[in-house]
């Protein structure tokens, strides 16, 4: 431990300590960390409304360089592993930057083997249940591969804000998430997560969800090293994550130093009595100084003084018994002659009151308010006490009473937010009561499905809000969401939305919709969409704003049964988008050999050039695939064919060779004349060699004969060493020869020949 002190990356211990007599340690000193765990300073920052993308991206990098530290290093002698990587045992230090603690389970490598039964106690420690490898009974020691993927799952908690340790909160969920990672399917959960929790498009999502991606495989072997890892982070803007880190420290140290400014502000508890109370109000108003704290302090004291048992009840004044607290408020107000200062005092004191139960007096100060901006805060601030009680029929009176929609929305999300995740559909039953303007209430209906499509086992939620068809046209969370279903072969969501029965989302949107499945790469969805009843032929080619159509996108990714299900549906294989590119031009571009070859199936134009002038194969030879570029080339060159033939029917024989009627894989129907020359295969012989070449090389001359008098040859063939192959045009006739030979030519038929 001493000598990871050294490192900026851990957590520096300063002294340790333990019985004389022996070396055992029993405890230590270590440096001092202002801001707590990782976790609870990831929480303030949420609160607080502060941007911190750059900020977890520059932690998560520290991290990386601290378990290169670790397990990298050269000449390393022992490699240490960690085994209990989570946000709660990384520290922020007074610099805003993170250190890695908590080594209690750590081991170094190679290390003594364990028992079977110390094992199987081991891995129930730390978080190394986690482990793919661990709940498929397939490692049998810890090893360096564990730290990495509990790197990956950091990320997840860090970036999307979401402990995938909630998912073995019951054996239920666990046996799901266990389930969904065993058959790969947790990347898309993952990366949905991190995309609903920063909406944004930026590079440090971006590079986050490639590094989850790298880190996280079920495969040990196939996780990315650390020094991988931060080779992906450098490519993001490092001067740009230290100044958020910057604008953020010194946010804090006056948010710090505000409160406590505020702390020596607070009045002594006065050992007032109830029936000194009015006096004492009088007075404190009469200076008008500190007068909200007077009245936080009056009203405090005589909750103490009758016991607490104060009015609770919103619906029914008359069930209450004590009056106390509502009379000093009452003279309070009358005591205030200003109704500015009025305001104040009640902005003030109404979130304390409301905290209290005392609901009564809490409405008693919202209808004192004038101002409109005060009294929505002042409604707002004493709403949310009220749900911390459960006191519904207070939050929806106190809420009906706002003017501005907005904080009425941006409240019931924050309640549904903080409730516990068994209770949030209820939740969210009781505050959509309370939003008036049907605006808001889908508004609020919205923001709720975006936060239950990020979490896990939320489907209930969903299904109670139901999916708009416009929430589906944007990439986020829910389009994830309903992905993740798709690859599980639940569409019951996706069913509804689409309906035709309901006609809630067009055949336009519907293209739309599958535009932004293909560039999200959530191709099971986008094979589904293409299967429903409701997708339109006559909207397969609708573009997007880059003019590119489904088909492009597909070919794009090389995603070839999309690409087949398209071409199925009768998309344009040689449709051009903005930069006149086709999909094949696209798929050339990527270096896509499948994709290419399916779309020259198909009628795809090799020969077309793109708006800088460049064919398909000259942006093949760009990505450098060879096998792509030979396969063009023997196209443009007027190659009929693909891959295959197949024979038709024998037309004619003689020489070395046979004339048959044959149909391509491209669909082109002509003659071929095959000519097995009569030569050992292998033999190496130079005058064999010669005559090969010169069959050849004669062959070839014939294709290059164009003359209308003349049967075209098109291409010439070498599918064996001591075999060639001219394709040539297929003509319905028969030899000259042979029909003079068979029939007298009669005057009518030499005056045809003779036009």
């Amino acid at each position: 431990m001493g000598e990871l002190s050294q490192h900026e990356s851990f957590v520096r211990i300063l002294t340790s300590f333990g019985p004389s007599s022996t070396d055992l340690i029993t405890g230590y000193t270590m440096e001092f960390c202002p801001y707590g765990s990782m976790r609870l300073l990831i929480q303030r920052l949420r609160m607080e409304e502060r941007p911190s993308l750059r900020l977890k991206s520059l932690w998560m990098l520290q991290i990386s360089d601290g378990f290169k530290y670790l397990q990298e290093r050269q000449n390393q002698e022992k490699v240490i592993i960690h085994r209990d990587l989570a946000a709660d045992n990384i520290l922020i230090d007074c610099h805003l930057n993170s250190k890695i603690s908590d080594f209690g389970l750590a081991k170094s490598l190679p290390h003594s083997v364990m028992t079977a039964d110390t094992w199987e106690f081991e891995k129930k420690r730390g978080l190394e249940r986690l482990l793919p490898e661990l709940y498929a009974d397939t490692c049998k020691q810890p090893d360096k591969y564990g730290d990495r993927y509990l790197y990956g799952i950091l990320v997840v908690e860090v970036l999307a804000e979401f402990s995938v340790r909630e998912c073995f909160s019951d054996e239920g969920a666990k046996d799901d998430y266990k389930r969904m990672v065993l058959e790969g399917k947790h990347f898309d959960s993952f990366q949905g997560r991190i995309i609903g929790c920063n909406p944004e498009p930026s590079q440090e999502r971006d590079k986050a969800i490639e590094i989850m991606r790298m880190t996280a495989q079920v495969n040990p072997e196939n996780r990315a090293t650390f020094s991988q890892v931060r080779q992906v982070w450098e490519q993001c803007n490092f001067r740009e994550m230290q100044e958020e880190r910057r604008q953020t420290l010194d946010y804090f140290q006056k948010t710090d130093d505000t409160e406590q400014q505020l702390a020596q502000l607070k009045i002594s508890n006065d050992p007032l009595t109830a029936q000194h109370m009015p006096d004492a109000v009088s007075d404190a108003i009469g200076d008008q100084s500190n007068q909200w704290e007077v009245v936080s302090f009056l009203i405090d004291t005589i909750a103490k003084k009758t016991g607490g048992a104060q009015s609770t009840a919103v619906a029914n004044p008359a069930q209450n018994e004590n009056k106390d607290e509502l009379k000093v408020v009452k003279i309070l107000l009358e005591k205030i002659p200003d109704q500015t200062v009025k305001d104040q005092c009640c902005k003030k004191v109404v979130e304390f009151a409301a905290k209290k139960c005392h609901f009564e007096v809490a409405m008693l100060l919202v209808q004192e308010v004038a101002d409109q901006a005060t009294k929505d805060y002042c409604c707002i601030e004493a709403a949310k006490a009220a749900a911390d009680k459960s006191r519904w029929e207070g939050v929806e009176f106190l809420i009906k009473t706002v003017s501005d929609q907005d904080l009425t929305v941006n409240f019931c999300i924050e309640t549904v937010e903080s409730s516990e995740e068994s209770r949030k559909l209820h939740v969210i039953k009781q505050v959509l009561k309370c939003i008036q303007s049907p605006e808001s209430k889908l508004l609020f209906r919205r923001r709720c499905a975006v936060m239950a499509c990020s979490r896990l086992h939320q489907e209930n939620i969903v299904a109670f809000l139901g999916l708009e068809p416009d929430w589906l046209l944007e990439s986020g969370p829910i389009l994830s969401f309903i992905a993740s279903l798709a690859t599980e072969g639940m569409n019951s969501f996706l069913t509804d939305t689409l309906s035709p029965v309901q006609s809630r989302m067009q055949p336009a949107q519907i293209t739309q919709m599958l535009h932004l499945c293909i560039s999200e790469r959530h191709i099971t969805l986008s094979v589904r969409l293409t299967n429903d009843e409701t997708f339109s032929r006559e909207y397969v080619d609708l573009p997007d704003s880059t003019g590119a159509t489904a088909l492009m996108l597909a070919a794009d990714g090389n995603y070839h049964e999309l690409i087949e299900k398209l071409l199925d549906l009768g998309a344009s294989v040689n449709s051009v988008d903005s930069q006149s590119r086709t999909a094949l031009s696209r798929a050339c571009e990527a270096g896509h050999l499948t994709a290419a070859r399916i779309l020259l199936l198909k009628g795809a134009d090799p020969s077309h050039r793109d708006g800088q002038g460049l064919t398909c194969t000259q942006l093949a030879e760009q990505h450098q695939n060879l096998e792509l570029v030979q396969l063009l080339d023997r196209l443009t060159e007027g190659c009929p064919y693909l891959e295959r033939w197949h024979a038709v029917r024998l037309i004619g024989r003689g020489g070395f060779g046979e004339v048959y009627e044959v149909l391509t894989d491209t669909g082109v129907r002509c003659a071929a004349k095959t000519l097995n020359l009569p030569v050992q295969l292998g033999d190496e012989l130079p005058s064999v060699r010669t005559e090969i070449h010169r069959a050849i090389e004669s062959e070839r001359n014939l294709c290059r004969l164009r003359h209308p008098n003349i049967v075209r040859f098109l291409y010439i063939a070498q599918p064996k060493p001591a075999t060639v192959v001219v394709f040539m045009e297929l003509l319905d006739g028969r030899s000259l020869e042979r029909f003079i030979h068979n029939r007298p030519l009669d005057e009518l038929t030499i005056r045809d020949f003779s036009k």
